[in-house]
């Protein structure tokens, strides 16, 4: 019933949602992110992304078809990627035998003042009305935290509006290419209390945005578009600097 579900859900994806889920730490963060990015060209994926694609295709063919990734490429990264992830997997269904497995399925949210949130989940997994678990793929170097982690948050707010509310929301980060003191598998647990905390900040956050709220910086700028023509960036990035901006002016001239 749910793939039928997520089937019809699939129909209307966008190609490009503008408050995404994988970019909401910018704009949850900065309420001038829509205004200062809004009429900035495109920047396609760089290599790295495009392998990170690569790499979660393989791994939903493996889920799709029960198949080892041995079996679909030689590329020992993705081997070892989506090795991860079946483990992960294969160690959830042992505490959870009648959980329900789905693999890169998109989930719209709502509209908000005309702006309709979604993002694809890599894994999604639904234990009956207990506990929908959300697992994130991550292939780069720069550790992805999960506490917090808002592109899952969102994801879970997606899921049950369409799904229906859990006891538990149960999210996951997969990163084997980094060390990280938790280990490659991270897990935390939320509340439909939680969730609804978050919603109210999501639907804040993207009316800010849309009236052009005030622009505030930070470590979430990495990757934005404005980044090299943001004036508080700029001012962010000399203080961290122990510059003022009369300095670094002084210093060129």
């Amino acid at each position: 019933m749910s793939q039928e579900l997520f089937d019809e859900l699939a129909k209307d994806k966008p190609d490009h949602n503008i408050f995404s889920p994988s970019g909401s730490k910018r704009w949850l963060s900065c309420h001038g992110w829509y205004q200062a990015t809004k009429d900035l060209p495109y920047i396609p994926s760089g290599a790295a992304a495009q392998r990170g694609t690569e790499i979660h295709a393989i791994m939903e063919r493996c889920i799709i078809e029960n198949e080892h990734p041995e079996n679909i490429t030689d590329d020992p990264m993705a081997v070892d990627h989506v090795g991860y992830v079946l483990d992960h997997i294969n160690a959830y269904k042992s505490l959870y035998p009648t959980v329900e497995i789905y693999s890169e399925v998109y989930i719209p949210y709502k509209n908000i003042e005309g702006q309709q949130l979604g993002g694809t989940i890599d894994v999604i997994g639904i234990v009956d009305q207990q506990e929908l678990m959300l697992a994130d793929l991550k292939t780069g170097v720069g550790i992805v935290e999960v506490n917090d982690n808002s592109q899952l948050l969102n994801y879970a707010v997606a899921g049950r509006l369409h799904l229906g509310r859990f006891e538990r929301y149960r999210m996951v980060i997969i990163q084997p290419a980094v060390h990280h003191e938790y280990g490659p598998i991270r897990e935390i647990v939320f509340t439909n209390e939680d969730l609804d905390a978050f919603e109210k900040q999501v639907e804040q956050a993207i009316i800010a945005n849309l009236n052009g709220g005030e622009r505030t910086p930070g470590e979430h700028c990495r990757y934005c578009k404005a980044e090299a023509i943001c004036k508080p960036r700029s001012i962010y990035a000399l203080n961290k600097a122990g510059l003022s901006l009369a300095d670094f002016i002084k210093e060129l001239s």
